[in-house]
């Protein structure tokens, strides 16, 4: 049976960083403009199996960069951070979401590697936007992982026994049908 949303319900707002609050690639200019980093870059994201470790904290750039396309890592960050502008998260959405659920809390959850304190830092009202910040590379696990996901992980940290008064909002398939697996709503974004 249907329900409507209550929204003064809604207990939890989770959010993505890519693909929803902010929806460029990480050196997204710099590897245009460098065939090196390019290179580089095609090389780690291309390799789920490496993006995945890095992203859980298992690898490091350090680590990256003395694979086959070898890169220093100062160079790497700079270009990342060169890039920093373009990942600037949308406040018109942050902005909607807070006058959509005034009640709920709001947390960030993402698949990330450890590269994005750099974005926090330069967007530091991040602390005062998100009750709560749920940062894979902290903790070791992504969304999807099995049979532990990110989202078993925050259920039990938030004493949650299910999504039922929660809203995900990503912009991945696999996360959001994982998060109606534990009875959460989701908002898809595409």
């Amino acid at each position: 049976m249907n329900t409507f949303l209550d929204r003064k319900k809604i207990d939890f707002i989770f959010v993505d960083w890519f693909g929803v609050l902010s929806t460029n690639y990480f050196w997204c200019v710099q590897s245009k403009k460098n065939k090196l980093l390019k290179d580089w870059c095609d090389l780690v994201f291309d390799d789920s199996k490496t993006f995945n470790d890095w992203m859980r904290g298992n690898i490091d750039l350090e680590y990256l960069t003395q694979l086959s396309v070898e890169v220093n890592e100062d160079f790497l960050v700079q270009c990342f951070l060169k890039d920093m502008k373009f990942y600037k998260p949308d406040k018109e959405l942050l902005n909607s979401i807070s006058n959509l659920f005034p009640n709920a809390k709001k947390i960030l959850v993402t698949d990330n590697m450890k590269l994005f304190d750099y974005i926090l830092d330069e967007y530091n009202y991040f602390d005062s936007y998100f009750d709560k910040m749920y940062l894979s590379y902290k903790i070791g696990i992504l969304k999807n992982d099995r049979p532990e996901s990110l989202f078993d992980y925050i259920q039990k940290d938030l004493g949650l026994n299910n999504f039922e008064n929660c809203i995900l909002i990503d912009d991945n398939y696999n996360n959001c049908q994982n998060f109606i697996e534990k009875k959460g709503r989701t908002i898809l974004i595409s």
